[in-house]
C-alpha cells in the first residue's frame, strides 16, 4: 500500500502510476526522507493501525487491509442500516443494478460491473471478522445477506 498526495493507493495502481511517470521519480525511492509523498508515492505497507472507516484505493477502489476502530465498526453499521432500508424498498432486479456508471468503462475499477450492494458487502465482510458484535449488529448482517441472496438467486434463475 502507498500514500500519495494525501490518498491511499493499492500496490498495483501506485506501480502503474510510477511506471508512467518515471521521469519525475526521486533519485533514491528507498530514502523516504529525501522526497515528499505529494511528489511521489511512498510505500507504507499494510496499515496495522486502526481506522475509523473502511479504506479503499483512491484510483481503483479495491478494499485495503486496515483494522477498524469501534467507531469504524459503528460507521459501517450506520451505513448498512441505511443500505438495508434502500434495498428493502427495491425489487431484487433493482438490487442487481450496476452502480458506479461513471467508472463502467475503466477495466481497473474494482467495482466495475458490480451490483449496487458490492461496496457494502465488502464492508460487511470486514466487520464480520471484527468479532464482539451485538445481537442487533448480527441481525443487520443477517438481513443484509438475505437481501443479497434473494437478488442473486433471481439472477441465477434468469441465467
Amino acid at each position: 500500500m502507498y500514500i500519495f498526495q494525501a490518498d491511499l493507493w493499492c500496490d498495483f495502481c501506485a506501480a502503474k502510476w510510477m511506471d508512467e511517470n518515471l521521469d519525475s521519480s526521486p533519485e533514491n525511492e528507498d530514502d523516504h526522507y529525501s522526497y515528499d509523498s505529494d511528489d511521489w508515492p511512498k510505500e507504507v505497507g499494510d496499515l496495522e493501525n486502526e481506522t475509523d472507516c473502511p479504506s479503499h484505493c483512491c484510483r481503483c477502489h479495491i478494499p485495503l487491509a486496515c483494522s477498524l476502530t469501534s467507531d469504524g465498526v459503528e460507521y459501517v453499521f450506520e451505513y448498512v442500516r441505511e443500505h438495508i432500508q434502500d434495498m428493502e424498498n427495491q425489487t431484487p432486479e433493482e438490487r442487481l443494478a450496476v452502480v458506479y456508471l461513471e467508472n463502467k468503462d475503466n477495466p481497473e475499477y474494482y467495482y466495475a460491473n458490480c451490483p449496487g450492494y458490492a461496496v457494502t458487502a465488502d464492508w460487511v465482510k470486514e466487520v464480520e471478522c471484527h468479532g464482539g458484535l451485538t445481537e442487533e449488529q448480527e441481525n443487520l448482517i443477517e438481513r443484509f445477506w438475505e437481501l443479497v441472496i434473494e437478488a442473486e438467486s433471481l439472477q441465477e434463475n434468469n441465467s
